[in-house]
Order: C-alpha cells, then sequence, then structure tokens
C-alpha cells in the first residue's frame, strides 16, 4: 500500500473548503438568539466554569451564568472545531496512518507489517529526494504508467504477455507505513543495508529503504527477476 499524495492533496482543499463554508454557516447574532442546550448539557458548563454550591456557602449569595449570544458562539465553535480536526484525522491518510501505527505493533496478529521508516539504518536525510532509475528492466517490458509530485514517483511497465512490474518509490517522512502482509510469509532481505523484505499476496511485493526514499515494487515476476532490478538502482 502507498500514499497518492495527489489525492491527498485534493482532499486537503476539500477540507478546507469544508472549513470556510462551515465557518460562513455560523449563526448571527439574531439566529444565535433562538439557539438553545438541553438542561443537561448547561449543567455540565456550569461545573465546568464555577462551583456554584461552593460560592453560594462562602459568599452567602447566589451566582448565574447567562447563556448570551457570545457564550453560545463560542461553545458552537468549540464543537464544530472538535468536528473538523475528527475529520482531517481519519480524512488525510498520512495522519491516518500515523494514529492507527501507535495501535498495532510489528507483525500485530499478522495482519499488517507496521514500518517505521525513519528507524531504517539505511535512512539518510542528507541525500536528496530525486527520481532513482533501475539499469536493469527485463527486456520486452515498456513503461506504460508514469505519476509523480514532490514527494513520490511511480511508474508501471507492462509486456505483451500481460505480466506487469510496478515500482512506486516514496520520499522518507514522520509516521508509519502500513502494509497488508495478512496471511503471508515474510522474507527478510538485505538492500542497500535496509530492513528490506519480500512477501506474497495480490502480487508479489518486495519493500526496501535508500537514502531518503524507500520502494515498494510489486509485480508477477519472479523474485530473482525483482531482486536484480532493484539492485541496478542508481
Amino acid at each position: 500500500m502507498y500514499r497518492d499524495f495527489k489525492s491527498e492533496e485534493k482532499l486537503i482543499d476539500a477540507l478546507n473548503i469544508y472549513q470556510e463554508k462551515w465557518v460562513e454557516s455560523l449563526p448571527d447574532d439574531s439566529e444565535l438568539e433562538h439557539i438553545t442546550f438541553s438542561k443537561k448539557f448547561e449543567n455540565r458548563i456550569h461545573k465546568l466554569l464555577i462551583n456554584k454550591e461552593k460560592e453560594q456557602k462562602e459568599n452567602k449569595d447566589g451566582s448565574v451564568i447567562y447563556f448570551s449570544t457570545t457564550f453560545k458562539r463560542v461553545t458552537s465553535l468549540l464543537l464544530a472545531s472538535v468536528m473538523f480536526v475528527v475529520i482531517v484525522l481519519f480524512g488525510v491518510t498520512a495522519l491516518r496512518e500515523t494514529f492507527f501505527g501507535f495501535l498495532k505493533e510489528y507483525n500485530s496478529n499478522d495482519t499488517a507489517t507496521v514500518i517505521y521508516p525513519l528507524d531504517d539504518p539505511s535512512y539518510n536525510p542528507y541525500i536528496a529526494f530525486e527520481e532513482s532509475h533501475f539499469a536493469y528492466i527485463p527486456t520486452g517490458f515498456e513503461r506504460t504508467t508514469y505519476n509523480y509530485s514532490t514527494q513520490f514517483f511511480h511508474q508501471e511497465y507492462t509486456n505483451e504477455d500481460g505480466n506487469y512490474i510496478q515500482i512506486h518509490q516514496e520520499q522518507v517522512g514522520g509516521g508509519v507505513l502500513i502494509l497488508d502482509t495478512e496471511n503471508s510469509e515474510i522474507i527478510k532481505l538485505d538492500l542497500f543495508g535496509s530492513n528490506a523484505f519480500y512477501y506474497e499476496k495480490n502480487g508479489n511485493h518486495l519493500y526496501w529503504q535508500h537514502g531518503s526514499s524507500y520502494y515498494l515494487m510489486i509485480s508477477d515476476i519472479p523474485i530473482e527477476e525483482m531482486l536484480k532490478i532493484a539492485r541496478s538502482l542508481y
């Protein structure tokens, strides 16, 4: 599984538009006068703002907190902000993966492999993120797909027999990468000194890291050929 930063950028733009529309839709002062809160909610707010009983005993007089239009506006903003943060947290892939990364351990329950790219011994923050090339591509394969952004490069090769090779290169950043390895045997490898591994699930998968990039190759060709491609990286 790899992240599509173009889709994430569109999602973030959509969320920003949503936030602008949400702010525009907030009630004005005249509309706020008709907004009411349940008694249970008001009681909870009272407890948060003031200990009413204690003040009455000490001062021997009561104090009343009025739900003014200003207070209603602040409360509405707080409630809506919480909802917006939740939407953003689970809407952006990078944040969602980071969140679930804290809930899983490496190969937890054999359902997924959680990778922390920054912890890989091959990570080198001083190497600029640039597109990698491969000196070896099996005969008969031609590149049919190519996508890129400031943080990833993705290409796919196919041949006349319908075989395919997908190579995804992405910049190492914070957070985690979660790969679906359920019911798969993980074969650990050594590629450029990284914690590389190979597994089979809906295709053959080869993961490794080099410098400031990590790579995920998915194909239906033998592992020997995939390793030959990976080792030809320059």
